[in-house]
């Protein structure tokens, strides 16, 4: 493919160099080098689709990363794989459906416009149904649409067996060999659709513009152009006001244009938008791009007229064609909504050529030119949508995205939001809570985000009885800097009687005392009250369940057996977060035992430390799935031994997908007793940290990282720090989060590893 890898490096240099413009042509020309691409793109029959679509998004990412800015280039991209996906769908439905396939053309010889097919095609509205009613999961919609009976699958007799198996091979050839006739003539409707999207919108202009009303527009916008010359051709009578659009004045080429056609216009600048709003009917813009949730991205200045509309309750209608419908969200990281210009737009070289360094090119660091070529309006700004396809409400944009846009592609593009607009979409429609809380969804999420630290700086109010937790996330460490960054998560403010309950993290979720909390929303929960029957109430234990996608607490009670203190017996009771009724569970526990740690939690099991009324220490685990609690594994006396010093630190860890309990006998001695226990063994591992003391930090046990270590401190006054040591390089380095807070010191700090935000709604 020379002659395509050198059209496909010419448009890459056009678009770098600025010098296509126009969502329009951009699209336009973007689809045109894809259905070359796919004409001549040779492929084996056996998995033509995917080799389509690796070719299609090979070619897609050199386009987008040429001009970033220009979104409808990655919207035909994607809108190419949805022809593509669709196409092999439509085709294995109707070869699993019986109809018949009649042969197309070979691969070989295939012009780029693909005019001449000499085949007869199967309907595609009959293939669509098939698909839908034959690979698509049951839902309301599926069966009202019911369907065509030209898609039926055919009564076959038991005497024409082998014919139809013969008949079925040689269907599977003509599949192979129509895919790319059928992928190539969608294309060419889409080039077709995008051809005509202006004609499209102009012919709704009749519906929205009155007679003797005043329009208001700015910038210059061929979409807006049309739709108000075609409200002019029937018969309508309006007066246009266009802002100037400065600095690059493309409300004086739209003006010229409109009164060109007839219509009255007034050019007016852009700060004089606020003042003659009052007097405007309504506001007409065209968009560089739709966003997913709804927002516009448009000329500079356009946010200053949609909040001047607002303000004097002037509807404000945006037009678009549907190659500018973009299904990414204005807070994804890959989406640049602006691109800074040349400052010789604002000033002349003259004026600040007095400011220039010749010797050396720079500029004078008091002289800040900012030319901004976009605005982004918000969709609570917005009042209506006009594109080819009709007029619709912000809050329907996320329909037609679905529409437009294969769910493989919109996944994607979801695991990289943060959950805070997860959750948001998820109370938007049923189908985007099923996707975002599938299992499947939150395994490709985890991949895509990378390993992170969970700080929690704690402030204690004796007076007003509060305790405020504040949450930062932190990127993963980097070996090569003393300083780690941080995200503010949520502050959160707790009675001040939970002070004294441990803090546990699973999965996102934090359980302090009676209370859950999501960092990442700011969000809590309190458990229901638990009646222990003139018992106490001991600790609780907090974990997740991957297997069943739920969050469990363990609650143990202690009572006395006839009234006599001496003589105890405990309870367990276990609560489901979500779950219905909101109330706790007796469980049954066949090993009568004392809880002596907190938990840790593995892989949907929940670990801690107890001694048995036999007088046993042991590790206890619950199975989270099956609510059983058994004994995992029995203390040897190496531990017992560690665990005989009284001011020892004790710390359940995570050791590589195995429970481990680190102990360190002291805060003065540099060494750690690691206990590592598997199903009904343990390996004693004493690891020796000799600089640990001349770090001078009251330590808490480790958090294993990798294969390294990482010690927090039990107090932080002036700065959150952790200290890691790295097993290969046996060095110890100390390392700061860079939280931005205007506190000096906190009354404590908790550090967490492997953080990831929770989609839990609490």
């Amino acid at each position: 493919m020379p002659d395509v890898q050198s059209t496909v490096l010419e448009f890459v240099n056009k678009l770098r160099k600025r010098k296509i413009e126009g969502s329009q042509a951009t699209a336009k020309c973007t689809v045109e080098l894809l259905r070359s691409v796919i004409s001549q793109q040779r492929v084996p029959h056996s998995n033509q689709a995917l080799a389509l679509i690796d070719a299609v998004k090979a070619v897609g990412e050199q386009l987008v990363a040429a001009n970033p800015v220009e979104l409808a280039v990655g919207n035909v991209v994607r809108r190419v794989l949805h022809i593509i996906r669709e196409e092999d769908l439509s085709l294995a439905t109707a070869a699993m459906a019986g109809l018949d396939l009649l042969d197309g053309s070979d691969d070989d010889g295939e012009d780029d416009n693909c005019k001449g097919v000499g085949y007869s095609a199967m309907s595609a509205a009959v293939a669509a149904a098939a698909a839908r009613s034959t690979l698509r999961p049951p839902s309301l919609q599926t069966l009202l649409e019911g369907t065509p009976e030209s898609a039926a699958v055919p009564y076959t007799s038991s005497s024409g067996a082998d014919s139809e198996s013969k008949s079925k091979s040689a269907d599977k050839s003509s599949i192979t060999r129509k895919l790319k006739h059928d992928v190539i003539e969608g294309v060419n409707q889409l080039i077709l659709e995008i051809a005509g999207c202006h004609e499209q919108i102009a012919e709704q202009a009749i519906e929205h513009i009155h007679q003797n009303e005043v329009i208001l527009t700015l910038g210059s916008s061929r979409t807006v152009l049309e739709f108000l010359c075609a409200a002019k051709e029937k018969k309508r009578s309006f007066r246009v006001f266009v802002a100037e659009g400065a600095p690059r004045y493309q409300g004086h080429l739209l003006a010229k244009e409109l009164v060109a056609r007839g219509l009255q216009t007034t050019v007016i600048t852009d700060s004089a938008v606020f003042a003659m709003i009052s007097r405007v009917n309504m506001v007409i813009i065209g968009a560089h791009a739709v966003m997913a949730n709804g927002g516009v991205i448009g000329p500079v200045g356009v946010n200053m007229a949609a909040l001047a509309a607002k303000k004097h309750a002037v509807p404000f209608v945006v037009l678009a064609g549907s190659h500018k419908l973009c299904p990414l969200y204005p807070h994804n990281p890959e989406v640049l909504l602006n691109e800074l210009r040349s400052p010789s737009e604002l000033l002349d070289f003259g004026e600040f050529s007095d400011c220039l360094d010749f010797g050396t090119g720079s500029g004078s660091p008091l002289l800040q030119v900012v030319n901004p070529t976009f605005d982004y309006v918000p969709p609570s700004l917005v009042s209506l949508f006009i594109t080819d396809t009709g007029g619709h409400n912000p809050s329907y944009m996320y329909r037609l995205i679905a529409d437009y846009y294969s769910a493989d592609d919109l996944i994607e593009i979801l695991s990289r939001l943060p959950s805070k607009s997860l959750v948001r979409f998820m109370l938007v429609s049923k189908s985007w809570q099923e996707i975002i809380s599938s299992k499947s969804f939150i395994r490709l999420r985890s991949l895509t985000w990378p390993l992170r630290f969970l700080l929690v700086l704690k402030e204690f109010d004796y007076q007003k009885g509060r305790l405020t937790f504040n949450f930062f996330s932190s990127s993963s460490l980097s070996l090569s800097s003393t300083s780690i960054s941080t995200t503010f998560l949520s502050k959160i403010t707790f009675p001040l009687r939970q002070a004294g309950h441990p803090m546990y993290y699973v999965n996102g979720l934090i359980n302090i005392g009676d209370i859950i909390c999501n960092p990442c929303t700011g969000k809590t929960v309190s458990l229901p009250k638990l009646a222990a029957s003139g018992g106490s109430i001991g600790r609780r234990f907090f974990g997740y369940d991957p297997v069943n996608n739920q969050y469990k607490v363990l609650c143990i009670t202690h009572h006395n057996l006839g009234g006599h203190a001496t003589l105890q017996f405990n309870r367990y009771h276990v609560f489901t977060l979500g779950a219905k009724p909101k109330k706790w569970r007796f469980i049954d526990c066949g090993i009568p035992h004392t809880d002596w740690s907190s938990c840790l939690c593995i892989d949907g099991f929940v670990y801690y430390i107890a001694s048995t009324d036999a007088g046993l220490m042991c590790l206890m685990k619950f199975d989270l799935s099956s609510e059983k609690l058994n004994i995992f594994a029995r203390a040897s006396e190496e531990m017992k031994a560690s665990f005989s010093h009284f001011n020892s630190y004790k710390t359940l860890i995570n050791y590589h997908g195995k429970v481990a309990i680190a102990i360190q006998r002291s805060h003065l001695v540099p060494s750690i007793d690691l206990f590592v226990f598997e199903e009904g063994k343990q390996e004693y591992k004493a690891k020796s940290f000799n600089n640990l003391a001349r770090l001078n930090l009251r330590t808490k046990c480790v958090i294993n990282h990798m294969d390294d270590t990482i010690f927090a401190p039990v107090y932080s006054e002036s700065e959150a720090t952790i200290i890691h040591h790295d097993f290969k390089g046996h060095s110890f380095k100390k390392m700061k989060f860079e939280v931005d807070v205007k506190k000096d010191w906190f009354h404590e700090t908790n550090y967490f590893v492997g953080y990831v935000e929770s989609l839990m709604m609490i």
